[in-house]
């Protein structure tokens, strides 16, 4: 497990966190807020042996399914959000192949550039960055 940050802050999401419910086993990925039936994992394509990256992955319940069911060779799960970060690692740090990394999404990719193979995000790492970033 890798733990990066340079973040700092107030955390807007320790309130939700702390109310929100623990780990989840997934049957499939949604890409909204409401979990409504849409497409699935099948929009990222054939993951196996690739190196794949959830911007934004919150309690990285998404991110757990990727590597656990998909079988991704390694699956990182970037959130500037201290609570958020520290949730997704309590609950699935046992996950062979998830790495959780605690800094801003675009940073990351600054930082790594040519290291995925597939990023995704799915509620929203965009609505919570710089849009110029």
């Amino acid at each position: 497990m890798t733990s990066t940050s340079r973040t700092t802050g107030p955390d807007r999401w320790q309130h939700y966190g702390a109310s929100s419910r623990g780990r989840r086993s997934l049957s499939r990925l949604h890409w909204d807020w409401y979990q409504r039936i849409g497409p699935g994992a099948e929009l990222l394509g054939g993951l196996a042996g690739r190196t794949v990256a959830e911007l934004g992955a919150g309690a990285s319940h998404q991110a757990a399914y990727v590597a656990a069911e998909l079988k991704a060779a390694r699956v990182i799960a970037i959130d500037s959000s201290t609570a958020q970060h520290s949730r997704g690692s309590d609950l699935y740090e046992g996950v062979p192949g998830l790495d959780f990394v605690h800094e801003d999404a675009a940073a990351y990719l600054q930082d790594h550039p040519s290291s995925l193979d597939v990023a995704y995000s799915i509620f929203g790492a965009l609505d919570f960055s710089d849009p110029q970033t």
